[in-house]
């Protein structure tokens, strides 16, 4: 990780392809300006007035360039009004066009075409009567094909803006590591350095990414900083990575961090027309905080009343207005129930009585629903604040409170059980769409899967690939893609390329392996090559041919490299599995007569029919019906591509609008638990009245949840190296959104075995009979536009975890770990030192009330030594030292005062530092306790050198009330191995958690209050370390 700007490889490799992508599409655009220039006929002015219509105004609107290029004889017809508005607002910073805008946009912007661009500005001063309109047909193409560039680099930009998001990369470190040169002062004042960051882009990243070339360094230069100046600020790079930088302009002041929706930007960043100053809504009352535009020196216009009735104004053609989902500013407050302001007796209300908060579910007679874990959603929270229609709905201390069953106090009681039928309008509405888009899913894999079925069985996937890799670069790209379509009249979108590759790269097994793809070469290939993102290799390439159920999708998916992908497809194609134990086999050549052949494993004896000799594999190129067939195959899952991601676009401006995530609509489906069954998302479609998907897309969307179970829970539960504070924040916010312990848990596995057992159903019938018994998960493939994919799977954790257990792996840097050990190693040996002179006090360690005292947990009278130490010049702490507690070599110090600053100094500065990053969870205001353990290994005599030492443990116990409402337990020296089990059976098979040095173990909720932990004894001769910290919210109450 670097250290000036915090970014790993991974994060580094996203972030350079994107610029690159950037400087790419920056010099095709330059070379269609100059074609367009080119043109005598070409009048910038005479242009935009052209677009514009027959309204006469100062802008142009997005609706009046959608609707001339719709009406175009050109490709670029097909793109939809909000693929142009994301490029104007991407070019200009605003929703709106002008006249320097639109001259900007179509001349050049290089010095080589700087004689080009006056040429034409200045037939723009012919009289206006000379004007020829409408255009003529080679402007119209060329400014068509321009257009065209742009809308594709939107959706190319997409992509890598996803996997921005997916790698948790901040703006402040990409600021930091892109000004790195100037050390301390990189990125101060919201300026860059242009020769800093072109120092930066002439490097890349060793090992993975290629360095940017002079003339694309030029290219991505001259688009971030259009007037090359020295020190340049960052608003136009904060366009083009659509993420929160720091700047020193006004419309990109991204200190407010106000959430904004994945599909476009929130409309407090809008830039203002002149038929629009104001985007406040008439329902909002004016605060102080509220930042002041300015309005615009073109125009000037009355502003519009502050009418409940009036809709939002638009200044845009009147011929095709904006839709209404992307007037954000038209809807009313969060959670107010019913829109009384749409009414015609609108008017405030009075002051009510306090709103309960609910978590929706389905309403359903499952006797399960009256256990005592489920009953503990009966309780109501009543907010403090009254209701008004004016008034913020009151927020719980964190979202993991409604996400979690059994949630802790410090984050509000978990909430009731409503039902389906008695669900909010606009929870209705989210929930009606989430199941449009899951079904809409179905359909479309279902399509797809018809699909490959007409390719002929005798097409292997190795043709296929080497018919579209012409080039042999090992890997296919767009370009492959439009080569083999353009023989069809089909011309492929960057949109459906893009979306295609991020659904294959979200359905691969190991999701991680996609971070840094050119972190390994291709070897099954013969090349050495660094892959492209935006490209599929031989194990995408057969995800994308072969049936998503059949064996050799399922077994490719598994496989770690091409050249292993290459082997599996092999064995499965000239070799025959063992019925007994699976074990594959072929006959040689050379055998002749019998077909029987002996498991050299399990000794069994079967037919074979597959003869293989040694000669090699012969490649025939694909005939004329194979290529139509997979022509058509491409073309469905292109069109299938484009269309599911339009439908998550949707999805996520309808969420938006309702001011509902998509652990609202979860929590609406599940019966008030961690997952849902497929009776719960049936009887769900029953209940919102839409029809149910046909049985062969049901059970296709069945076994797909089921696959990527395991994977999703591994990603979103893995919190690993968080750079920054707000990454961290992220990652969790998104995990606690979208996690809710997607797992197949061992009873449902033994379950499926049994059941296959007791009907006799064959192995091929397995995957089937396995997911009418599993959990399903929320669908994430089809749902989850912004899942931060994660440094490595989560490999510490073992069978079920509690719900409320967060393990965050390297969560200090190792010179961090060292500081810490030394701190606290001198702190026992200064209190080693006084217990010597001081006289041991007995104690008795009391349980408390509530926590059954185990026979093996502190069963024998415990003794501490008072200590007043000075641990900084001026202040002196109260602690109480256990010289041994427990077993043999377990010495434990607390530090129960409750307040920060009577911590030692290095607790105080990791609170300050590291705990903001755990919000919502905790915060640095509350009650704090520390806990210091010291664990040394015993066992090891002078006399007996050759006898193990072990490490003592902590027996099975749960932390006193008095600790506070979370637990945070840092891991320093060694690794330690953790148990939980639950409380009311504490006989069951532990969970297990490996906690690495650096890591930090957060217990909170049901994990905290519900579930036992021990720490196993280890034989290991390295001392162990371990900093306990608990916090109390100001108004924490127990349940």
């Amino acid at each position: 990780m670097d250290r000036y700007s915090g970014l790993d490889a991974e994060q580094k490799v996203a972030l350079l392809a994107l610029l690159r992508a950037a400087a790419e599409a920056e010099l095709d655009t330059e070379d269609a300006r100059v074609k367009l220039c080119e043109l005598p006929d070409f009048k910038p002015r005479a242009c935009f007035q052209d677009i514009q219509g027959n309204s006469v105004k100062g802008w142009m609107s997005a609706s009046d360039l959608h609707l001339w290029l719709s009406s175009q004889p050109h490709p670029v017809a097909g793109y939809r009004l909000e693929d142009v508005l994301s490029a104007i607002r991407l070019r200009t910073g605003s929703l709106d066009i002008f006249s320097e805008d639109f001259i900007r946009m179509t001349t050049p912007n290089f010095r080589s075409g700087a004689y080009l661009k006056e040429l034409a500005i200045s037939r723009s001063f012919l009289p206006y009567l000379s004007y020829e309109r409408p255009l003529k047909y080679e402007v119209a193409y060329r400014l068509s094909q321009l257009f065209l560039l742009e809308l594709d680099f939107m959706s190319r930009l997409r992509f890598h803006q996803k996997r921005l998001r997916q790698v948790a990369i901040t703006g402040v470190n990409i600021v930091k590591f892109l000004d790195m040169e100037e050390g301390f002062c990189a990125g101060m004042g919201g300026l860059l350095s242009a020769m800093g960051v072109r120092h930066v882009l002439s490097k890349g990243v060793a090992g993975y990414t290629r360095p940017l070339e002079p003339m694309l360094c030029d290219a991505l230069m001259k688009r971030i900083n259009p007037t090359d100046a020295a020190f340049f600020p960052a608003d136009h790079l904060g366009r083009l990575i659509d993420m929160p930088l720091p700047t020193a302009t006004q419309y990109y002041t991204w200190a407010e961090r106000m959430e904004r929706s994945p599909l476009s930007d929130s409309y407090i960043f809008r830039s203002t027309s002149p038929a629009r100053l104001s985007f406040e809504s008439p329902l909002l009352e004016p605060s102080p905080s509220s930042r002041i535009r300015p309005a615009s020196p073109r125009a000037m216009s009355p502003t519009r009343r502050s009418s409940p009735f009036m809709e939002p104004l638009s200044p845009m053609s009147p011929v095709t207005p904006l839709p209404d989902y992307l007037q954000p500013d038209s809807r009313p407050p969060r959670h107010f129930g019913s829109r009384d302001w749409e009414s015609k007796d609108w008017k405030a209300r009075s002051p009510s009585p306090a709103r309960r908060h609910y978590l929706s579910e389905l309403s359903t007679q499952d006797p399960g629903l009256s256990s005592f874990e489920r009953s503990l959603a009966d309780t109501y929270v009543s907010s403090p604040v009254p209701y008004s229609p004016r008034t913020p709905r009151p927020m719980s201390a964190g979202i993991s409170a409604a996400a979690s069953p059994g949630a802790s106090p410090s984050l509000g009681t978990p909430l009731p059980r409503r039902s389906l039928h008695f669900l909010d309008t606009h929870e209705q509405r989210a929930v009606q769409q989430t199941l449009i888009v899951m079904a809409r899913q179905a359909k479309l894999d279902s399509m797809v899967e018809d699909a490959k079925t007409l390719l002929p069985p005798t097409c292997t996937v190795e043709e296929i690939f080497n018919e579209l890799d012409m080039m042999r670069n090992g890997y296919i790209t767009l370009r492959d893609i439009r080569r083999f379509m353009a023989g069809f009249g089909f011309t492929a979108k960057y949109a459906s390329f893009t979306g295609l590759v991020n659904d294959l790269h979200m359905r691969r097994k190991v999701f991680h392996q996609h971070a840094v793809r050119g972190a390994k070469p291709l070897e099954w290939s013969g090349l050495s090559a660094l892959l492209p993102p935006e490209s599929l290799d031989l194990r995408d390439t057969t995800m994308l041919t072969l049936p998503f159920t059949g064996e050799g999708c399922k077994a490719v998916m598994a496989c770690n490299t091409d050249a292993e992908a290459a082997s599996v497809l092999y064995l499965l194609r000239k070799s025959v599995a063992c019925p007994t134990c699976g074990t594959r086999a072929q006959r040689d050549a050379d055998a002749a007569g019998c077909p029987m052949v002996t498991c050299p494993v399990c000794r069994t004896q079967f037919h074979c029919h597959t003869v293989e000799g040694d000669r090699p594999e012969v490649s025939y190129p694909l005939t004329s019906s194979a290529k139509h067939s997979l022509y058509r195959l491409l073309g469905t899952t292109l069109e299938a591509a484009e269309e599911l991601d339009l439908d998550r676009r949707e999805l996520a401006t309808v969420l938006s609008q309702e001011i509902c995530g998509l652990h609202d609509v979860f929590g609406a489906i599940s019966p008030g638990t961690d997952s849902f069954t497929q009776s719960d998302l049936r009887r769900c479609f029953a209940v919102q009245g839409l029809p149910l998907p046909p049985a062969e897309q049901w059970d296709l969307l069945q076994v797909a949840s089921l696959l990527f179970s395991q994977c999703y829970r591994r990603e979103l539960l893995g919190l690993q190296e968080p750079a920054a504070a707000n990454v961290l924040r992220t990652r969790r916010e998104v995990a606690t959104e979208l996690s809710f312990s997607f797992q197949f848990s061992q009873e449902d596995a033994k379950q499926s075995r049994g059941s296959m057992r007791k009907s006799n159903i064959t192995p091929e019938d397995a995957p089937g009979v396995q997911a009418k018994h599993a959990r399903w998960p929320l669908l994430l493939q089809c749902l989850a536009m912004n899942i931060p994919r994660l440094a490595r799977p989560l490999s510490s954790l073992k069978l079920a975890a509690p719900d409320g257990l967060r393990l965050l792996d390297s969560f200090i840097s190792p010179s961090e770990q060292e500081a810490i050990a030394t701190q606290v190693a001198h702190i026992f040996a200064s209190a080693r030192k006084i217990c010597h002179a001081a006289r041991a006090e007995r104690a008795h360690i009391p349980q408390p009330a509530s926590v059954k005292s185990l026979a093996h947990n502190l069963s024998s009278d415990e003794y501490y030594v008072p200590l007043k130490m000075e641990l900084e010049p001026g202040s002196a702490s109260v602690t109480a030292y256990f010289p041994k507690y427990g077993d043999e070599g377990h010495e434990l110090m607390y530090f129960s005062k409750g307040t920060v600053q009577s911590l030692p100094p290095f607790a105080k500065d990791f609170i300050y530092s590291k705990m903001p990053a755990l919000s919502p969870l905790v915060s640095v205001e509350g009650k704090w306790r520390l806990t210091l353990n010291h664990y040394t290994p015993q066992g090891l005599r002078q006399e007996l050198a050759s006898s193990p030492a072990t490490r003592p443990g902590f027996p099975y116990h749960k932390d006193l009330p008095a600790n506070g409402d979370v637990t945070m337990i840092l891991t320093l020296q060694a690794r330690g191995d953790m148990e939980l089990v639950p409380e009311t059976d504490p006989h069951r098979s532990p969970s297990q958690v490996l906690l690495h040095p650096g890591s930090l173990l957060v217990l909170s909720g049901e994990a905290r209050w519900r579930w036992l932990h021990r720490l196993r004894p280890a034989p290991d001769e390295k001392q162990r370390m371990s900093v306990v910290f608990g916090w109390r919210g100001p108004q924490a109450a127990h349940g």
